[in-house]
């Protein structure tokens, strides 16, 4: 039995719908296994199941303040280590973002599960990640946190030996909303659970914790 928490920014339906519509191109036509519902991820790990309640009741005594975002144009970036091209929307006010993300880490990981994730353990094995990305993981279950925390809208991932999308197209399929402006004054946590590897994570509960 495997639970997974993560924590995130969601966006306004509108925005969501765009963006969701080329994600879904890129499963569809492309391959790319991402498919879960647009956001900015803040933290992302396997978890223990009775830490649940008490970081919903941790995040909610936080004093945070709402701040905006805009959307930026959609990027790519080469990862050799991982043999793909991984597709993205960048977004402005990023130390906002990580001001964030550092405040919530340290609660998030209180609660963490000592086992990682199937898909941080594969890296490790296979040497992908360095010594600050092990770190990372032994200390708050998450490879890619503080220095190498790096906000952005994942669209997709496209192996290098596939066919690939055209960053033209997905400019232009995404030019209605560059530049939107979004008020961040919320998190929405989703808890996961997962009977073995090859099952597809079940989602349990979801909370918006607002500020």
């Amino acid at each position: 039995m495997e639970f997974i928490i993560s924590i995130r920014i969601a966006f306004p339906e509108n925005i969501t719908a765009i963006l969701e519509r080329e994600k879904n191109r890129f499963v569809g036509e492309y391959g790319s296994s991402y498919t879960s519902a647009p956001h900015i991820t803040l933290y992302l790990g396997r978890y223990i199941e009775e830490g649940f309640p008490r970081l919903i009741e941790d995040l909610r005594k936080l004093p945070l303040e709402p701040f905006t975002i805009s959307l930026l144009k959609p990027e790519m970036i080469v990862e050799k280590e991982l043999q793909r091209n991984f597709y993205f929307v960048d977004i402005s006010n990023k130390e906002t973002l990580r001001e964030l993300h550092a405040k919530i880490l340290p609660i998030a990981a209180r609660y963490r599960s000592t086992q990682l994730r199937t898909r941080d353990q594969q890296r490790l094995d296979q040497g992908v990640y360095g010594n600050e990305e092990r770190e990372n993981l032994s200390r708050y279950g998450g490879a890619r946190v503080l220095n190498l925390f790096e906000p952005h809208i994942t669209l997709g991932e496209i192996g290098m030996q596939n066919p690939q999308p055209e960053l033209s197209d997905i400019q232009k399929n995404l030019r209605q909303i560059e530049g939107q402006e979004i008020g961040v004054s919320s998190l929405v946590v989703f808890f996961y659970k997962k009977e073995n590897m090859e099952e597809k994570a079940k989602l349990i509960e979801e909370v918006t914790v607002s500020f």
